[in-house]
């Protein structure tokens, strides 16, 4: 079945009254979108390490990636006034939220499998989940040594380089673990 919609601006989008927008959010639900870079923000591999770290923030967040914050976030990055964002499509802006969920997505996947490591039942015992809290603020710490005032920094810098320093810290505590059962 195929369901034709119209183009609309998001502004024209925002403005519907909820029985109009029914057909426009299924259309946006469950519509087949291409992801599409609307703002040229590139691989977010290439991007700096702040800039990959808020976007996970946002869709780990209860709120995840509503209009609202979509809107704000491109408008924070990009300086393109709201006014001038509320005119593009509905669904170029659609696309580019599946680009961003895309990016994030293999950022994850990502860290999931350089980072990640099995822990002991002595580390899951001694309470190591109260550390999910801190998410993102672990790696900063980690990559300023534990020095706050460089947070900022570490945060310009480029992701795939601050992945690779994570990768290499993981690495060497493993060795340094497997080496002192070694004695």
């Amino acid at each position: 079945m195929i369901i034709e919609v119209e183009d609309i601006s998001f502004r024209e989008y925002v403005g519907m009254n909820a029985a109009d927008k029914i057909k426009i959010n299924f259309y946006l639900t469950n519509g087949k979108f291409e992801p599409v870079d609307l703002f040229g923000f590139g691989s977010f591999l290439e991007q700096t390490f702040e800039f990959v770290k808020d976007w996970q923030e946002i869709l780990r967040s209860e709120d995840g990636l509503s209009w609202k914050i979509f809107m704000d976030e491109i408008e924070k990055i990009t300086k393109i006034d709201a006014t001038i964002l509320a005119k593009k499509s509905i669904f170029d802006l659609q696309k580019c939220r599946y680009f961003i969920l895309k990016e994030v997505n293999q950022i994850n996947e990502i860290e999931s499998i350089a980072l990640n490591h099995a822990h002991s039942a002595r580390e899951q015992s001694a309470g190591l989940e109260i550390f999910a809290n801190y998410k993102s603020f672990l790696q900063f710490d980690s990559l300023a040594d534990g020095d706050l005032t460089r947070f900022k920094e570490v945060g310009n810098l480029p992701y795939s380089l601050c992945l690779t320093k994570l990768k290499l810290e993981k690495d060497r505590a493993e060795y340094s673990e497997r080496f002192s059962k070694l004695k």
